[in-house]
């Protein structure tokens, strides 16, 4: 669908879409990173005496890995609604584009 896109349409809007893919690749990457930073602290706790300071970033890499991982799957669903929404969207003419303003305005209405 992405190169039917490319094909189709200026760099701008290809852009615009890959533009969630890429966040979602790196917020992916961040997120297992952060999981890996959380193991080497805990290995690390077990061999010095400063435990509580690497169980604090343990903790803190957890949490982090977390609110990666939901933000990289939020983008995720960015990038597959909004490849999808402008598929649909270029293949509607400008007449069924008008019908579908005129069902929307009258059931906002109603």
């Amino acid at each position: 669908m992405l190169s039917f896109l490319r094909l189709r349409y200026p760099n701008w809007v290809v852009e615009s879409i890959e533009y969630h893919n890429a966040s979602n690749i790196m917020l992916r990457n961040l997120s297992l990173l952060s999981v890996f930073l959380s193991l080497i602290q805990i290995s690390l706790c077990f061999e010095s005496n400063e435990t509580l300071v690497h169980l604090i970033v343990a903790f803190l890499a957890l949490v982090a890995s977390v609110l990666l991982g939901k933000e990289s799957a939020r983008r995720k669903r960015w990038f597959y609604f909004t490849l999808y929404e402008t598929i649909t969207a270029s293949s509607l003419s400008s007449d069924d584009m008008v019908h579908f303003e005129r069902i929307s305005l009258s059931q906002e209405n109603s």
